[in-house]
């Protein structure tokens, strides 16, 4: 399998016969939000909304949040949408891993997106994803509640893990965020994956120009 850079680290390399970690639109949910777009089983899409949280012992520097993080998840909606950025604004948290931003594609639709690490550490991983059609919603967001556990609990007296199972074959990974890192190397063993920067410098610049307003 080739290397694996997060686009963090492959906006400061040249374009080379790497991949970059783009996880977000591997995500389970933001396909079946994309395979029911193309498929037009719940009408046309309107609108997305993307729900990041994390716990602060997994939080990253602030240049990781934003163009890895911040970036994979920009990637994934537009994976969704099948259409360029038209316009972005962002707010976020001077010193803090939180912000909220707004989207809109150049096929009308849109996207928001709330990103935070700084849940308190006893606190799981969060990742939801809502796709907003003219006749229906697709979600993993529960009804009412905070969590969707997809998978296994894992607890003794020291500490409680949530598990994701892909499969009988690869060991359950940790959480959401592990469940995306292990589809997506799943499908780089089996060369699913293209190789190089794909569009991470051109998302990398929309954050930038609108950070700079």
């Amino acid at each position: 399998m080739k290397k694996i850079l997060t686009p963090c680290e492959a906006l400061k390399q040249p374009d080379g016969d790497y991949l970059v970690g783009l996880y977000w639109r591997h995500l389970p949910i933001s396909e079946k939000c994309r395979n029911v777009k193309n498929n037009g089983n719940a009408g046309k899409l309107c609108s997305l909304r993307y729900t990041s949280m994390r716990c602060k012992k997994n939080s990253v520097s602030e240049e990781e949040f934003l163009y890895s993080h911040f970036l994979s998840v920009l990637d994934a909606a537009q994976d969704v949408t099948g259409s360029e950025y038209r316009n972005l604004h962002i707010e976020k948290v001077d010193g803090m891993n939180i912000l909220f931003a707004i989207a809109e594609f150049e096929n009308g639709m849109a996207a928001e997106f709330e990103l935070n690490e700084c849940l308190p550490d006893t606190m799981s991983d969060i990742c939801f994803v809502k796709g907003n059609y003219s006749d229906g919603h697709v979600t993993n967001q529960p009804v009412v509640g905070y969590f969707n556990e997809e998978g296994l609990i894992c607890a003794d007296d020291d500490e409680l893990q949530t598990l994701i199972a892909e499969n009988g074959v690869y060991p359950a990974a940790a959480g959401p965020f592990g469940w995306m890192k292990l589809r997506f190397e799943i499908k780089a063993d089996r060369g699913l994956i293209p190789a190089g920067k794909q569009n991470i410098e051109k998302l990398a610049e929309l954050i930038r120009r609108n950070l700079e307003k």
